[in-house]
């Protein structure tokens, strides 16, 4: 038992290595993201087998039918098949198995306090250079992202601070730290990082409110997830109107609409095995979705998007709900729903840095009111 124990302190200090070599690759400058955001998902997926096998045996999940198990095991191996058929790039089986890695070992994997202030400190420190220098060279809409997941881990590192050290003044600076993420989206035009931290305030004030009242709790778990399929659709049909709505200089029709109507017929030619990665765009120059799981039902089909909503839903509905949650908790639920819900224009919660910071997040919610 105590060497089992110790397999799982290395696995997850593993991943702890790897998720801040991973962020040092891609959030420090412009040309080291160049050359490191194209191993991005393998790294993703070192650092989440690293923990799988420390913390679960698959021959032992097999023999015990364990069912969550086995239902990500047919998701991966039906989206493998899918991408031989259509001849489609295989990498994009890591989108699919390193997010279902993430559902799967979020109530298996329990970061010890220490672990967890470490993770969200190192997290934190990269806000360091990115409030130092503003990041023109970044596209803005990422760059804004970046300041709204850094600022939630270091909300996030803050509390731990405040609870482990007897520190209330701490939340003064939280708040002083929530105001200039925001105030730095606002800076850099990204209105949905810019939305992401005003939800992810509303949520956290929120929170006990959420916590007491289940159908509040899953509703917003319905419409952060499957809503934003139907949200693809809400604005196809708002771009068919010719809105000229202005937001941020912007216009609030960017351009998804053009992509997501042109994804969608796309779709419905290939309603089974998906359109793949190697599908090649009209409405846009490069391949990019701007919509986490719709990403996955486009490129990936039908039936694999409802394995993984499916798995994706279960895991937060059945989080524990208790009425008496920490700061720390809430903190982490509402940076989960800000994730989902920034995902409605951005692929986000599935790209493999920041699919590390929602299964941490995942994690600490999924483990409520355990002993750390």
């Amino acid at each position: 038992m105590e060497e089992k124990t110790k397999v799982m302190e290395i696995g997850r200090s593993f991943f702890i290595l790897l998720a801040a070599v991973l962020f040092c690759g891609c959030f420090v400058s412009q040309e080291i993201y160049a050359v490191t955001a194209k191993y991005a998902s393998l790294v993703s997926f070192a650092a989440f087998t690293a923990l799988f096998f420390a913390h679960r045996n698959p021959f032992r999940s097999l023999l015990e039918r364990d069912m969550e198990f086995l239902l990500m095991a047919s998701a991966d191996l039906l989206t493998l098949l899918n991408l031989f058929l259509i001849h489609s790039n295989k990498g994009a089986f890591l989108t699919v198995v390193n997010l279902l890695m993430a559902v799967y070992l979020a109530d298996k994997v329990n970061f010890t306090r220490r672990q967890a202030m470490i993770f969200s400190g190192c997290m934190t420190v990269f806000l360091i250079p990115w409030f130092a220098f503003v990041k023109w060279e970044y596209n803005f809409n990422m760059a804004g992202l970046v300041f709204m997941m850094l600022t939630v881990m270091g909300i996030l590192f803050l509390e731990f601070v405040k609870e482990v050290y007897a520190m209330p003044y701490m939340g003064w600076i939280q708040i002083l730290l929530c105001v200039t993420g925001t105030l730095y989206t606002i800076l850099y035009h990204s209105r949905c990082a810019m939305a992401g931290m005003f939800l992810f305030m509303i949520f956290l004030a929120c929170g006990k409110i959420i916590q007491k009242n289940r159908v509040i709790k899953r509703m917003i778990i319905i419409m952060t997830t499957a809503g934003s399929i139907v949200f693809t659709l809400f604005y196809v049909w708002l771009g068919s109107l010719s809105v000229e709505i202005t937001f941020l200089y912007k216009s609030i029709l960017s351009g998804r609409e053009e992509i997501w109507g042109e994804l969608w017929q796309a779709l419905l030619e290939k309603p089974v095995t998906g359109i793949g990665s190697a599908y090649q765009m009209k409405s846009f120059f490069i391949f990019e979705v701007h919509n986490g799981l719709f990403d996955i039902l486009a490129v990936h089909g039908i039936p694999v998007f409802l394995l993984v909503i499916f798995l994706l839903v279960r895991k937060i509905w059945l989080c524990p709900s208790g009425r008496e949650q920490t700061a720390v908790v809430r903190i982490a639920q509402s940076g989960i729903f800000a994730m989902l819900f920034v995902s409605f224009f951005e692929n986000f919660f599935i790209v493999p840095p920041y699919l590390l910071l929602f299964f941490f997040l995942f994690t600490i919610v999924a483990h409520a009111g355990k002993s750390p």
